[in-house]
């Protein structure tokens, strides 16, 4: 459990600190109008994409864990069931 907690934490942080240094850049900054803008209304911007990430990072992780969990299921019932048919048939 401690596993999986640290793994979601570190794509977490991984997340936070990409949409982080990509509102940085210059470029994005120049592209998107960001350098026109007042302080005030450069960090509204930047707070308001940043949460939009961060939610969006929380609910694919959501439905990543169940896709994968299917799929695995998926996967071990194919197994078994051709190792039944090849063993018994």
């Amino acid at each position: 459990m401690a596993l999986v907690i640290s793994m979601g934490v570190l794509t977490y942080g991984y997340d936070s600190a990409f949409i982080g240094t990509t509102i940085a850049q210059a470029s994005f900054m120049r592209d998107f109008g960001l350098d026109k803008m007042s302080l005030s209304e450069q960090n509204a911007v930047s707070s308001n994409l940043t949460g939009i990430c961060m939610n969006d990072s929380v609910f694919l992780r959501i439905f990543s864990m169940e896709i994968a969990n299917s799929a695995e299921l998926r996967f071990c019932w194919r197994l078994l069931w051709s190792t039944f048919r090849r063993v018994f048939s």
